[in-house]
């Protein structure tokens, strides 16, 4: 998903939206790359369904759970299944 996809995507997600729905469930297991821009409109969505009181996950493909990771987003967004939890650091 990337610049080019985006609009179609926000276009899908307000449509949803519109009808009202407790939760949304964003399945992303097809999808094989993701960029910047994509990234902004999952980070995007999930404070709008924040903001409306309303539940959003997010089921990434391995190649989107790898750029969310680079991206540190793993614990920031609600993902199915949950990241894994990062060790902490210990401090000498």
């Amino acid at each position: 998903m990337d610049f080019t996809d985006v609009t179609g995507f926000e276009a899908a997600v307000t449509d949803c939206w519109s009808r009202k729905p407790r939760m949304l469930v964003l399945d992303l297991t097809a999808i094989t790359f993701i960029d910047s821009t994509g990234i902004g409109a999952l980070v995007q969505t999930y404070r709008d369904a924040q903001a409306a009181n309303r539940t959003m996950i997010i089921r990434p493909s391995p190649p989107v759970l790898r750029v969310l990771g680079v991206a540190g987003l793993l614990q920031a967004l609600p993902l199915d299944p949950p990241a894994p939890a990062l060790p902490t650091q210990q401090q000498p």
